[in-house]
């Protein structure tokens, strides 16, 4: 199926204008592939920095774990290769 194709038949299930159809899935898209972009960029971090741990709950350690929990101050010698992770998702 081409894109115009799913653009008209969305517009036409929904009665919503096509212009405004093709807006919402461009930014789909483009979030859809800026996540892929992160994820690529954070696998490779992972696989050239190997973290001595991968975290937990319990107070920060000296070594520098690859997750730990948003909302508590990573150590100064952690030096940004740590990274804030949500234990749950709120909205």
């Amino acid at each position: 199926m081409r894109k115009a194709d799913l653009i008209n038949q969305i517009a036409e299930k929904t009665g919503i204008p096509k212009v405004d159809v093709l807006v919402a899935l461009e930014t789909m898209f483009k979030e859809v592939k800026d996540t892929l972009d992160l994820f690529d960029y954070r696998r490779e971090h992972w696989h050239n920095v190997l973290p001595p741990r991968y975290g937990g709950f319990g107070p920060p350690q000296p070594d520098i774990p690859l997750l730990y929990p948003a909302g508590s101050e990573p150590l100064p010698n952690w030096e940004n290769k740590s990274w804030a992770t949500p234990s749950e998702r709120r909205d």
